[in-house]
């Protein structure tokens, strides 16, 4: 991502990689199945303060979290890393404002499809909701993650079926052109 100045580039690349990947294992004997990946590329623009930049490719959209609330950005969905020849062409990247009080919180579906002793979900969304409400200070990213964590272990009596993880982030500085040096960002 540091070597490119578009998202969209950086989805072509990834993209690529899984395409020669495919072509690798079939060359060597390898053809076991189809390989994918979900992902979401986030991409905060150097110039400006207020916006994130998304790509989502078949995954749990992100959420941003602030003191005043949740909410999931309004991102275009898009077929996982390695299909593109079923839809062609640069995925579509968005452009979402962004609070500067928000956290974006990312997991992986391993956290909204853990399961209770009743097969019931976690209920990420109204879980975090009701606890930022509580405690408004939740919203910073390091306590972000650890209540998701936390809360992720209760809901499914520790017992995980599927790879969890949970990233949050928050832009933070002036951007680039407001007091740095070099032109550096200080993201």
């Amino acid at each position: 991502g540091y070597d490119e100045r578009e998202l969209t580039a950086v989805a072509d690349r990834l993209e690529t990689r899984m395409r020669r990947h495919r072509e690798y294992t079939t060359a060597i004997g390898r053809a076991d199945g189809d390989r994918f990946a979900t992902a979401v590329l986030l991409g905060f623009p150097a110039d400006r303060d207020d916006v994130v930049d998304t790509i989502v490719f078949g995954h749990e959209p992100p959420l941003a979290v602030c003191p005043d609330g949740v909410r999931a950005l309004p991102v275009a969905g898009g077929l996982p890393l390695g299909y593109r020849d079923l839809a062609p062409g640069r995925p579509r990247m968005c452009r979402v404002p962004l609070k500067g009080d928000e956290t974006l919180l990312v997991v992986t579906d391993g956290v909204t499809e853990a399961r209770d002793a009743e097969g019931r979900f976690y209920p990420l969304v109204d879980q975090v909701r009701r606890a930022v409400a509580r405690d408004p200070q939740l919203a910073a990213p390091a306590r972000l993650v650890s209540f998701v964590r936390d809360g992720t272990l209760r809901h499914s009596g520790g017992h995980l079926a599927d790879d969890t993880t949970a990233f949050a982030v928050r832009r933070t500085g002036a951007p680039v052109g407001e007091g740095h040096e070099g032109g550096r960002s200080p993201y």
